[in-house]
């Protein structure tokens, strides 16, 4: 995903992603929350729950729209440009996830906003959100600055050389390097990935990284069905049949009509 994220994109798809996108998740992100949080769910969870259900698979829906060829048509960058934005959200809701099961700490965002609502406590609320923010805008920087002044001569390097196999370990100790260095300074090891493959989307190596990456992709994607699939209770499924077809049929039903409302807007 960070692979598709440039500056010249970001710059021509800004209407996609600062207006649709966000607009669609938010609505039906809020809507959610607020029908799970009048159930008696916590509002934490809800909110986690809520927006994790305004999200969309990537691997889908780029799928559906390889299989369609509709990649470069309006509609498939409109809807690859929401995909990216709501990858992008998707990160940083693991992280407020992963903090919901941390318990109330100073440390983890879930603590910060429990200890503002029961306290009152502004100040830790605004702290946490400034030190998630600083963090996340000198990780972005230091992928660009990265990216210009060290990951280009690296590659051409290795681009001279003519030797494939070195490139593509590169890519991969990259990669981990990247999503270990996120993890070290407390975020996901998915925003240090993500941060890997937009410091490459800035080099004029962007597509030969992309085609080497082609196998594992769909490797990995093979892993992510199957792992989906292994993870599925058959018997629980079964007893639950009538409810999970409306409740899926209700969620398919209320984002395409909020999804609409959203464009329109």
């Amino acid at each position: 995903i960070g692979m598709h994220v440039s500056l010249r994109e970001l710059k021509e798809s800004r209407g996609d992603l600062l207006g649709l996108a966000p607009v669609h998740l938010l609505l039906t992100g809020l809507i959610s929350a607020g029908a799970l949080y009048m159930l008696g769910i916590s509002w934490s969870i809800a909110i986690a729950v809520g927006l994790s259900l305004g999200l969309s698979s990537t691997a889908v829906v780029a799928r559906i729209l390889t299989e369609r060829e509709q990649n470069s048509c309006p509609i498939g960058r409109t809807a690859t440009h929401v995909l990216i934005f709501q990858d992008i959200v998707a990160i940083f809701l693991m992280i407020f996830a992963t903090s919901l099961g941390e318990g109330e700490t100073a440390a983890g965002l879930a603590g910060l906003l429990s200890e503002y609502l029961l306290n009152g406590g502004a100040v830790p609320l605004a702290a946490g959100l400034l030190l998630a923010f600083v963090q996340a805008l000198i990780a972005f920087g230091a992928a660009m600055l990265f990216s210009r002044y060290l990951l280009n001569p690296v590659f051409r390097t290795l681009a001279a050389t003519r030797n494939d196999e070195a490139f593509t370990a590169f890519t991969l100790l990259l990669v981990l390097a990247a999503a270990c260095a996120t993890a070290m300074i407390g975020l996901s090891l998915t925003l240090g990935a993500f941060l890997a493959g937009l410091a490459v989307s800035g080099t004029p190596f962007r597509h030969q990284v992309q085609t080497e990456m082609g196998p594992f992709r769909g490797l990995l994607l093979s892993f992510f069905f199957i792992s989906v699939g292994l993870s599925i209770d058959l018997p629980g499924l079964l007893r639950n049949l009538p409810l999970v077809v409306i409740g899926a049929f209700g969620i398919l039903t209320v984002k395409t009509a909020l999804g609409y409302i959203a464009a329109r807007m």
